[in-house]
Formats: structure tokens, sequence, C-alpha cells
């Protein structure tokens, strides 16, 4: 099984989570990052490991660039 991946603060990144994606706020739809996961595996192959965000500036959007991810807090 792959690594989760983290936010740069070390947090795991997990669906649900609301973020700031390039400053504008939304929340995390799933998380790909496992290739032997069958819900992850078809995203991982074709675009690389990564997060899918939900915005409402940008609709939903599948970045690999973690970097652009700011962490604000867990789903309740």
């Amino acid at each position: 099984m792959a690594e989760p991946l983290k936010y740069s603060t070390g947090e795991e990144i997990i669906k649900g989570d609301s973020v700031l994606y390039d400053e504008h706020p939304g929340f995390v739809e799933f998380v790909a990052f496992d290739v032997d996961d069958p819900e992850q595996s078809w995203y991982v192959r074709e675009c690389g490991v990564g997060v899918m965000i939900k915005t409402a500036d940008f609709g939903l959007v599948y970045s690999d660039g973690i970097e652009d991810l700011e962490f604000v807090a867990r789903a309740e």
C-alpha cells in the first residue's frame, strides 16, 4: 500500500477536509494514492497521485499539486 498524502504541515489529507485550493475555499472529495484500491486505481494510473477538490469557483478539480492545498479543518 502506498503512503497517504499529507499537507505541507504534515497532517494526512482526508476526504471531507476543508481546504484552500490556490486560496479558494473548498473541500476534499477524495484522495487517490493507492493503485491497489479499486476506487482510486483509475485516477492514480491515468492522472497520477492526487486529490479531487470541490470549490465554488472551479467546481471539481483533480490536483497533483499538493503544495496548492492549505489545510483548514477536518470534516465533522
